[in-house]
């Protein structure tokens, strides 16, 4: 994931409240982010950065990732 994308993103647990997303890098390689979180603003959801991916799904949408 881009480092820029980041400050685009919302949490969806929060909508239609838009709360942002704060960056929190681990690795990264450059502007990649290869591991890391993205924390809401607003409820406090951290949500995994893994291997450039964010992952960004919100409680009972987990096995969604795996379809």
């Amino acid at each position: 994931m881009e480092k820029r994308f980041a400050q685009c993103l919302i949490c969806p647990a929060c909508l239609p409240v838009e709360h942002s997303l704060s960056l929190e890098i681990r690795e990264n390689d450059g502007e990649e982010v290869t591991q890391g979180s993205l924390r809401c603003t607003g409820c406090e959801r951290v949500y995994p950065v893994q291997d450039g991916i964010a992952v960004l799904l919100s409680e009972g949408q987990e096995g969604l990732a795996e379809t």
